[in-house]
């Protein structure tokens, strides 16, 4: 590692989920960060993809600054056609309490708000201008070092692009199974390591050459999360960009992805900068378009399944009235 990223940096010794050593990993791919070449790893025991090094709480700071891209509000109209689907997932509102970890923008929860649900919104790095104006049902929690909520227990606790950002993910859903009621579910979305996009070309993967992207899921993984919190897998579907949407195009820059944060605080590479085919944002502009027409969003999800090329997974995980998790 140059001396440029020797403090962005931070190298790991273990997988982040189940503790391996990491010289019992298994390179997949490399993917340019800054300026290095950073290994993604295999572990042998819980199939979680991970980067070999972290950013540091510096870098991290300097990311989830007030302009990053999660934490910009969208206009309402936007927020309900965006949240419809995922909040109909969670079933029935009646009586029942939501929190969103991870909620960045807190949009999500003003979309299950309106649909009925007593929701709240927690956030590690949550941005001061949305705590200042509900800090009822918006406040700051880390739940890798913190455990019990005053809002909760809750019926359902989602984590929407959120777990691929996570340093210490066992610990996070640990105690967000801690605040769970009996009963209840979580449903999470994770970039999927085992598809088209990171398979064949992992270096051009965008989901990965995020610099607070870290961590990938198997479904090893989801079977090993699952039984260490003592939760069954409900739903297990791929989900995301099918390939090749997911990918970066080749062309671009090493001169580009260097530039990464420094050039735009809001993303580690900036989206202006990502080089993409017109063809690709074509396809793009009109899939986001399509997914609001719901025989057309049903006929893509299914689609996507089927084939397995999307470059995500979906997860609902429930925990029984008997739960007990397994302690290291």
């Amino acid at each position: 590692m140059s001396d440029s990223d020797k403090n962005r940096f931070v190298r790991r010794n273990a997988c982040p989920l189940c503790q391996t050593p990491v010289e019992l990993a298994r390179l997949l791919f490399h993917v340019q960060q800054l300026t290095e070449k950073m290994p993604v790893l295999l572990c042998p025991t819980c199939g979680l993809a991970f980067k070999a090094s972290s950013p540091s709480p510096d870098l991290l700071a300097q990311i989830y600054g007030e302009h990053y891209a999660h934490y910009q509000p969208a206009d309402e109209r936007t927020v309900l056609r965006g949240t419809y689907e995922r909040v109909q997932r969670m079933g029935s509102p009646r009586g029942k309490k939501h929190l969103d970890y991870g909620c960045g923008s807190g949009d999500f929860v003003r979309g299950a708000r309106h649909w009925g649900w007593e929701s709240y919104g927690a956030d590690p790095m949550l941005p001061q201008r949305l705590l200042q104006r509900d800090e009822k049902h918006f406040f700051r929690y880390s739940a890798d070092t913190e455990a019990h909520l005053v809002q909760g227990p809750f019926d359902v606790i989602t984590l929407w692009a959120v777990v691929e950002h996570l340093e210490h993910p066992l610990a996070v859903f640990r105690h967000l199974v801690d605040n769970l009621k009996d009963g209840g579910t979580i449903l999470y979305n994770v970039p999927n390591a085992e598809s088209l996009a990171a398979r064949k070309h992992g270096s051009r993967w965008e989901m990965a050459l995020l610099l607070e992207h870290t961590l990938f899921f198997t479904t090893k993984t989801v079977d090993y999360l699952a039984h260490e919190l003592g939760l069954e897998i409900v739903t297990q579907r791929t989900c995301g960009f099918p390939y090749p949407l997911g990918l970066v195009a080749s062309g671009q820059s090493e001169e580009q992805m260097e530039k990464g944060s420094s050039s735009a605080p809001g993303y580690a590479i900036p989206r202006h900068s990502l080089g993409i085919a017109c063809f690709k944002k074509k396809c793009v502009r009109f899939l986001r378009r399509a997914s609001t027409w719901p025989v057309l969003r049903s006929m893509m999800r299914m689609l996507v399944d089927r084939m397995g090329t999307g470059d995500h997974l979906f997860i609902v995980m429930k925990k029984s009235p008997l739960h007990e998790y397994v302690r290291l």
